[in-house]
């Protein structure tokens, strides 16, 4: 027993000379710690890069706020609706068996999407010169 404990001090020691770190039991080197640091720098650099992002407006010429937000309300309705048939337990692609809120929500938003472009909308940048009055998503 005694050569078990001197043992585990020498790989101790031998692993606090080679940069190995203990961490919940296993040994993590310069490089893992590094490659750790470089995610999140990079997950860091994404999220306030997504926040400077323009938003954006669903556009179509000769058509009235009003109008666009008519269309607007009835696409989230179908597509809220689609959404929910696939999510119901065991069907559908997005079935309660491991579907995450963020699949959802990406489901829904394309749902979305799909039926304003087939009612002739277009996602455009709230800066691009358009006539007044076009509603903001």
């Amino acid at each position: 027993m005694v050569g078990v404990a001197a043992g585990s001090r020498v790989n101790k020691a031998e692993e606090a000379s080679r940069g190995v770190e203990r961490k919940g039991g296993r040994g993590v080197g310069k490089q893992g710690e590094s490659l750790r640091r470089a995610v999140a720098l990079l997950a860091t650099v994404l999220f306030i890069a997504g926040c400077a992002v323009q938003p954006k407006i669903w556009f179509q010429p000769g058509v009235t706020d009003e109008q666009t937000q008519r269309d607007y309300d009835e696409c989230l309705r179908r597509a809220e609706a689609a959404v929910k048939a696939s999510t119901s337990p065991g069907y559908g692609a997005l079935g309660s068996y491991g579907a995450s809120g963020g699949a959802i929500a990406a489901t829904q938003a394309a749902e979305t999407r799909n039926c304003m472009e087939g009612k002739g909308y277009s996602l455009v940048d709230r800066s691009e010169p358009r006539p007044p009055s076009s509603p903001t998503y």
